[in-house]
């Protein structure tokens, strides 16, 4: 009994993980993100990962709400193949996340660094 409720347990906590971004298979330190407004006319933070942290700045005080912006992730790689990658989505209620928009479903940019890769986000000022 003790051994089947172990691994609904475990089972439960594998299914509710947020897959890795589509084409992002790792973000190692050294990484960086940008998000920009969605005509990609202007940079509204930026920042790079550092042990497991990635520290992003906003350019000016924070996003804006419900704005459409879009997020660059750029995983460090030591090689000259250097990808990037490019997504959608909008910025949270509370001007703190991208919910981004994967697969027909709204996704937090937050959640998904958390528990696809590890990496925590704080925002600098």
């Amino acid at each position: 009994m003790r051994l089947l409720a172990l691994l609904l347990i475990i089972s439960t906590a594998l299914a509710a993980a947020l897959p890795p971004l589509p084409g992002v298979s790792g973000l190692p330190d050294g990484s960086e993100v940008v998000i920009w407004s969605a005509d990609a006319q202007s940079k509204l933070a930026k920042g790079a990962i550092k042990l497991r942290i990635l520290s992003l700045t906003a350019l000016y005080d924070k996003l804006t709400p419900n704005d459409k912006v879009g997020v660059w992730v750029l995983p460090f790689k030591n090689t000259s193949d250097l990808k990037s990658f490019a997504f959608a989505g909008t910025v949270s209620k509370d001007g703190l996340d991208v919910m981004l928009e994967l697969a027909n479903s709204k996704v937090s940019f937050t959640q998904t660094l958390k528990e696809a890769y590890g990496v925590r986000l704080e925002w600098k000022k």
